[in-house]
């Protein structure tokens, strides 16, 4: 159990655990959610709808579960990343909680993580557009290392790692 702290207010009863198959409905709702209303603003919205609407998104989740972990609160899942080796190949926080700092949290949950496993450095990616996660990635000490156009999206992929 975790006691968090964000912007100021004591947050309680917060929990990062391994997901399970009994998560996947609540893990395909929140994707599903968070990335149609958020995804948009960098990546054509046809795109997106084709990713949600084909059930790319829940494959995703589905292949990648023994990876994932789910922050929840109390028995409602707020945010999930998946790590895979020295890969945070996932990160998402409900849109309904952006900007609380739970994203924050996560993402030092998964660092450890991947130290724990015995890497010295993580990565992940994002898309050019996606402001929000670089800002976010780049206040949390990720260093931005290559950019390279993703032709199939027409779209700029941006890498970042971290050394530990």
């Amino acid at each position: 159990m975790l006691t968090l702290v964000t912007n100021g207010l004591l947050m309680k009863n917060f929990t990062i655990e391994n997901a399970t198959a009994a998560d996947l409905s609540q893990l395909f709702e929140i994707t599903k959610r968070t990335i149609s209303a958020t995804y948009k603003s960098f990546l054509p919205p046809a795109i997106v709808e084709e990713y949600i609407t084909s059930g790319a998104s829940n494959q995703e989740i589905e292949r990648n579960l023994a990876h994932c972990f789910t922050l929840r609160n109390e028995h409602r899942i707020i945010g999930l990343g998946i790590c895979i080796d020295n890969l945070i190949h996932f990160m998402l926080i409900d849109e309904d909680f952006q900007h609380r700092g739970f994203g924050k949290h996560l993402l030092h949950f998964l660092e450890q993580h991947i130290k724990a496993n015995g890497f010295s450095e993580g990565q992940l990616e994002t898309y050019a557009g996606n402001e929000q996660a670089l800002g976010f990635y780049l206040s949390q000490n990720w260093e931005l290392t290559k950019k390279e156009m993703d032709a199939k999206l027409d779209i700029e992929r941006l890498y970042f790692r971290k050394k530990f």
